[in-house]
């Protein structure tokens, strides 16, 4: 939260972005990057570094959830500022009631897809006792099926919601029988077709020098409140100061992509 409102205000003040659209960039540089932070923390937590204050798992719960509240108020603020975009004069009233019934939607798609990632991960009960590579099978099933429905039934905003709950519900299921291994060894493959891809989809051509500088001064200010906020929010006294900025440091990757 933080992060996204230093980046609101800061888009607002320094490249002139409308107050929802520079909210809705703020949420986007908000999320923390899962394909970044997971793989390391798993490596620390099966080296038991860290594990008897919770670090590594801490870590990861914390910014599964941070994804979840930026997904869903990016949808909110996106979809006020596309609501409130110059347009053709129509009623103000019937345009007010179509942007709160487009925001109430966003968050009957969030409030959808975590029952259903729920749901999912819970019926792994029935088959925990099989091999880890059915599980395997069964996940990708999964990860490919669950965002092909939600765009077939427009339900768009419910698939990363239903997908982060169905692993961490289905990991609750499996314990520690679960094909993490398995998971590992295919994220490392796709990985640079993820980036690639990414990378590929940048038009350098549309992309000015000043824009360069500016997007570099919002993204550090960004960042530089995400990691005062991360360092302030992990007070506890369980806590010592190497590893609250540990902690910051470890939530400071973008899960723009």
């Amino acid at each position: 939260m933080w992060e996204a409102a230093a980046v609101g205000v800061a888009s607002h003040l320094i490249i002139g972005l409308p107050w929802t659209m520079a909210f809705a960039y703020g949420f986007t540089l908000a999320a923390v990057s899962p394909a970044v932070l997971v793989p390391p923390m798993l490596i620390l937590h099966k080296t038991e570094y860290g594990t008897a204050k919770g670090i590594p798992l801490t870590m990861i719960a914390a910014s599964s959830f941070d994804d979840i509240v930026a997904i869903t108020l990016y949808g909110v603020f996106i979809t006020s500022a596309m609501s409130s975009a110059p347009r053709p004069l129509t009623d103000s009233q019937e345009e007010q009631e179509s942007m709160g019934l487009k925001i109430g939607m966003n968050f009957v798609q969030i409030i959808t897809g975590l029952v259903i990632g729920i749901a999912l991960g819970y019926s792994m009960y029935f088959i925990r006792h099989t091999s880890n590579f059915v599980k395997f099978l069964v996940c990708i099933f999964v990860v490919i099926a669950v965002p092909v429905a939600s765009e077939l039934t427009t339900f768009h905003e419910s698939k990363y919601v239903a997908l982060v709950f169905f692993g961490w519900a289905a990991f609750r299921v499996w314990g520690h029988e679960k094909p993490d291994k398995e998971l590992d060894s295919l994220w490392t493959i796709l990985t640079p077709f993820l980036y690639a891809t990414v990378g590929a989809s940048i038009k350098f051509s549309e992309i000015s020098g000043s824009m360069i500088g500016n997007a570099v001064a919002i993204i550090l200010i960004g960042i530089t409140l995400r990691w005062i906020g991360t360092f302030l929010a992990c007070m506890e006294r369980k806590f010592n100061n190497k590893e609250r900025a540990f902690i910051a440091f470890g939530w400071i990757p973008k899960a723009t992509v």
